[in-house]
């Protein structure tokens, strides 16, 4: 059975770069599978799902036709794994750790019923620390 991998992808190139790709990278990509963030003069980031593995082929295709641009995609995988792919065509770094399952955070993030300490937040609703002047929730 295939992994979704959930990629959070940001590319930094020139102005030109930056524009043809908005237009024309996602042209074979599923409108639910891509979700544009941010798109500035010489940057750009965006959601980008895929299958078996963290959108290498999709990362490759632009390297092959943008070789300068520099591309970072901090991505996770259902079953545990997570990682990041960061550089430039020739000269990539890749880590890989694993995290844990989405149950398993599901599990871990599930709310304490008596928590070892206080939350305090802002009078916006804004979490700060414990050294704040503002008195815990209730």
């Amino acid at each position: 059975m295939p992994n979704d991998y959930w990629n959070i992808i940001t590319i930094k190139g020139n102005t030109a770069q930056i524009r043809a790709i908005v237009e024309t990278a996602f042209v074979d990509v599923p409108q639910w599978a891509v979700m544009i963030q941010t798109i500035g003069v010489e940057a750009f980031q965006f959601r980008l799902w895929s299958r078996n593995n963290p959108a290498i082929e999709f990362m490759n295709n632009l390297w092959d036709t943008y070789p300068t641009i520099w591309i970072k995609n901090a991505w996770s995988e259902e079953g545990g794994y997570s990682g990041m792919i960061v550089g430039k065509k020739n000269n990539i770094q890749d880590l890989m750790w694993e995290e844990g399952s989405v149950e398993e955070w599901h599990n871990r993030l599930e709310p304490l019923a008596d928590p070892p300490i206080p939350v305090f937040a802002l009078p916006t609703g804004e979490p700060t620390s414990p050294n704040s002047s503002f008195a815990p929730i209730p």
